[in-house]
């Protein structure tokens, strides 16, 4: 089974910067049907291995008030640490658990939490105060915590400590970006809240640019690397919307996935970087790189950044759309050659390109 198709024309209307409506409520209880069976597996381990301490350390959360659980509970880092327990990595220790639950404890005001100070699984408490900034919303933005310190899973690079003076450029720059995401689409602003929970900024010597990344095994993490390097806001929230969209898919696939699981190494070659893409990757790309055309579009329409700066952006990101053979037509060829591969998948992807053919053919009578 793959996705039915009305969730596939929400999706197409939020990429398309298009209100659809109940598409976020369904999504939020997707994420948390999921997550309540996680935890349900990571807790029937714990007791297996470790039965006295996983049911006093069950106590102490359950012990906690509402708004703390919640914080804790649907944190990014504490999907990871879950999501290992069916994916067969080391991310069941008890101890991590035990570190989150100690700094709400420690936020509260509770005595017995003093032994083992700790960060926040959000990453915006210390142990003693709260540090995280909140951009624009609810977004909680990291670049202190051991997250945004240490190597993270599927993501790629290294972190060393912000300087003072770098740090908070970063945070400048990307309250910019998120800024002008929200100016260009009260959509996007909306998909940002209900979905992102932290955007951990990290700084990365083995890299002069900025880059963004995020992953499903921490669903609702963004991760910018080196931001302050970003030559204006734009950049952030290209690159804030780029997770953004993924984050948005793999909630979505917590239904059903995108395409049937391919047989061997199956590949589609993308028409905007000539990388061969796993066929999953691909269509995730061919939302990308539709949405990124549709904010460039609105940021040159409310004439939130320069001519110049807009059009090169939407030609970038309409080449695709524009080659030959074109998006659907890569994906028709891979659909002859399996099973499975849904029609209204090809005629969504089909929709993209002539929304973005149509767009450009307007391009001459000012966007």
């Amino acid at each position: 089974m793959t996705l039915p198709t009305p969730l596939l024309n929400g999706l197409l209307d939020i990429a398309s910067n298009r209100p659809c409506r109940g598409l976020l409520d369904a999504l939020d209880f997707l994420a948390a049907e999921q997550r309540t069976m996680l935890w349900q597996v990571w807790w029937q381990i714990q007791a297996e291995r470790n039965p006295s301490a996983s049911a006093h350390l069950r106590t102490r959360l359950e012990a906690l008030n509402e708004a703390s659980q919640h914080r804790l509970l649907t944190a990014p880092e504490a999907w990871s640490l879950i999501h290992g327990t069916t994916l067969h990595r080391q991310g069941e220790n008890l101890n991590v658990l035990r570190g989150w639950i100690a700094a709400e404890e420690l936020r509260a005001g509770l005595d017995n939490a003093k032994e083992y100070p700790s960060w926040s699984a959000l990453g915006d408490f210390d142990g003693a105060q709260d540090v995280g900034i909140r951009i624009p919303g609810e977004v909680v933005l990291d670049w202190r915590s051991p997250t945004a310190l240490s190597r993270l899973m599927e993501i790629p690079g290294t972190a060393i400590p912000w300087e003072h003076h770098m740090a908070e450029q970063a945070v400048e720059r990307v309250i910019e970006g998120m800024v002008l995401l929200r100016r260009c689409s009260s959509v996007w602003a909306e998909v940002v809240d209900r979905l992102v929970h932290t955007v951990v900024l990290c700084c990365d010597p083995s890299v002069a640019e900025a880059t963004s990344s995020t992953t499903r095994n921490a669903l609702g993490r963004i991760v910018l690397r080196n931001p302050h390097l970003a030559e204006d806001a734009g950049v952030i929230a290209d690159a804030l919307l780029h997770e953004t969209i993924h984050i948005l898919l793999d909630h979505a696939e917590l239904a059903a996935p995108l395409l049937p699981e391919p047989e061997g190494e199956a590949a589609i070659e993308s028409p905007w970087s000539g990388r061969r893409l796993d066929p999953n990757t691909f269509i995730q790309a061919c939302f990308v790189w539709y949405g990124l055309f549709t904010l460039w579009l609105a940021a040159l329409r409310q004439s939130l950044v320069p001519v110049e700066r807009a059009m090169g952006a939407i030609v970038r990101r309409a080449a695709g759309f524009c080659a030959a053979p074109s998006p659907q037509e890569r994906l028709a060829l891979y659909a002859a050659t399996v099973h499975g591969v849904a029609p209204e998948l090809i005629e969504v992807v089909a929709t993209m390109s002539r929304l973005v053919l149509a767009e450009l053919d307007d391009a001459g009578n000012g966007i």
